[in-house]
């Protein structure tokens, strides 16, 4: 962006006159615009199918300010509607437990005994990032506009109402299923999430399964919320 800012300068100072875009050029940014939009609801339109999901991630954080990369790995669930288990387990030290339940989530910190609760509203980031895969009633597009970004199986999705410290959303999805391969966080400071997305399994009524046996000790089967193991510090974060 500031490479680009610089020359539109340079060429300001050199008198260099900057063409408005042709009509032909609009009609075709229109197009790959309403393409891009269609892609992202025949996504929404396969995900729309799956009741739950399973699959193991790879998530990297890139903080370019201080030449960081972190790297953490673990399982997803899923669970229509409204649950999720999101479990970092490696590095040990590094293992967290986020768990979603309705309109609840608990961050779990074991290595900490603490964990971070809060009530998920309509405005916050999660709740819009994770409308695939936790809700059917809203379409991305109600809060995203949406383009493609360099590669044709790479969407960016741009908050059409400001979201705090957040750029843009990139979905990188098969061209042959449009299941997501890639999902990454592009941050409005120098800090980017790259997530990675493996061995998927869908609708194997995982909620029958939680029944029988919790996907995680600190689930409880009756209604996905966490249990407070004892020793464990709750912080209750405001939802504003």
């Amino acid at each position: 962006m500031l490479v680009t800012q610089n020359c539109a300068s340079t060429n300001e100072e050199k008198g260099v006159d900057q063409k408005p875009p042709s009509s032909q050029e609009l009609a075709k940014s229109k197009k790959i615009t309403e393409v891009a939009s269609l892609v992202l609801s025949k996504i929404e339109n396969v995900y729309s199918q799956i009741n739950d999901i399973e699959l193991d991630f790879e998530q990297t954080i890139v903080q370019e300010l201080f030449d960081k990369k972190t790297l953490t790995k673990g399982k997803i669930y899923t669970l229509r509607p409204g649950k999720l288990f999101w479990h970092t387990q490696e590095p040990s030290s590094k293992e967290e437990k986020l768990i979603i339940s309705g309109e609840e989530q608990w961050l779990f910190q074991p290595g900490e005994k603490i964990v971070y609760y809060s009530r998920l509203t309509p405005d916050h980031f999660l709740s819009k990032v994770t409308l695939l895969f936790l809700r059917k009633t809203e379409k991305t597009q109600d809060y995203f506009k949406v383009q493609f970004l360099g590669d044709d199986n790479r969407l960016a999705l741009y908050p059409k109402k400001e979201i705090p410290n957040i750029h843009r959303i990139e979905l990188l999805y098969d061209k042959n299923t449009y299941l997501l391969t890639d999902l990454n966080i592009i941050y409005a400071a120098e800090k980017r999430t790259y997530i990675k997305f493996k061995n998927l399994k869908t609708n194997q009524d995982l909620w029958q399964r939680h029944q029988k046996e919790p996907l995680d000790v600190q689930i409880s089967k009756p209604d996905f919320r966490f249990i407070v193991p004892q020793g464990t510090r709750v912080n209750i974060l405001s939802s504003k």
